[in-house]
């Protein structure tokens, strides 16, 4: 099933031109993650696709309506956005963090049922964190406040969820965990359309890439087809290698970190083979 399509999309600002001729197709289930460089066009493409900006040419659907057609809140209750990690101003708890996305189903100023307190619990158990319900937002850990900020999107009730470097500022055991989830829910039918500076993150879980420079999307399909050292390379200006580490999995290495990697068989670690 066709979740979003995007359609020979142009913008830009003033005499700067962002994105030129981009299409892109996401079916439900797919993890489709957005690499290229600062100024490649990602971000705007992501606000395209929420309807945050109007394209110049081309035309924006989810899940086969237009976007210009919707009203914002018709809208979250199909697509929804976690943006990267972020405190806010006030000590909200972190239930009422999650409620917050039943907004786009009672209004502004509507009272919480008690329906939404049970959608909004379940989705906190889901991403499991239904232990911090009742923690204070702004105190707990960068990870913890990451997967809030996914339950949120759950309890809007959007099955597409649109992310903009989710991992970024995390440690390692949180990334791990924030990816975890995405995978698992992607399982079960939801939708992601995510950014990342990390190319590692989509060899691990992405179903997709696509790889933008100035405003083109140059390259989009599976990983082990798109994600080449050629490729990286040329998109990144550096010289990247790609190693494979056994079973099928494979991790971007600088070059020069890989002309300096001990012997095959010493005691310091071995790789097993360059592309």
């Amino acid at each position: 099933m066709e979740k979003v399509h995007a359609a020979s999309i142009a913008f830009g600002y003033s005499d700067k031109r962002v994105l030129n001729d981009v299409s892109l197709t996401v079916r439900q289930g797919e993890v489709v993650s957005l690499l290229g460089p600062n100024g490649s066009g990602k971000t705007s493409l992501l606000k395209i696709l929420l309807g945050l900006l109007r394209p110049q040419c081309g035309e924006v659907r989810i899940e086969g309506l237009p976007v210009a057609d919707q009203s914002p809140k018709d809208l979250a209750k199909r697509v929804a956005y976690v943006p990267q990690l972020h405190r806010m101003a006030f000590g909200y708890r972190v239930l009422d963090v999650v409620l917050m996305g039943r907004l786009a189903h009672s209004g502004l100023f509507g009272r919480t049922r008690r329906q939404d307190e049970h959608i909004a619990r379940t989705a906190l158990e889901r991403m499991s964190v239904s232990h911090l319900a009742e923690a204070n937002y702004s105190e707990i850990s960068g990870g913890e406040r990451q997967l809030t900020l996914i339950a949120r999107a759950l309890t809007q009730g959007a099955r597409t969820l649109i992310m903009d470097e989710p991992l970024n500022g995390l440690d390692y055991g949180n990334q791990i965990r924030v990816l975890e989830q995405i995978t698992s829910l992607a399982a079960d039918g939801f939708t992601f359309i995510k950014t990342t500076h990390f190319p590692d993150h989509a060899l691990w879980m992405a179903s997709r890439v696509a790889l933008l420079r100035q405003g083109r999307i140059i390259a989009d399909g599976p990983p082990d087809q798109v994600m080449n050292a050629k490729m990286l390379s040329s998109l990144y200006q550096a010289d990247i290698s790609l190693v494979s580490v056994g079973g099928g999995v494979r991790t971007c290495l600088p070059r020069s970190v890989l002309h300096n990697a001990p012997v095959p068989g010493s005691h310091a670690g071995r790789i097993l083979c360059a592309g």
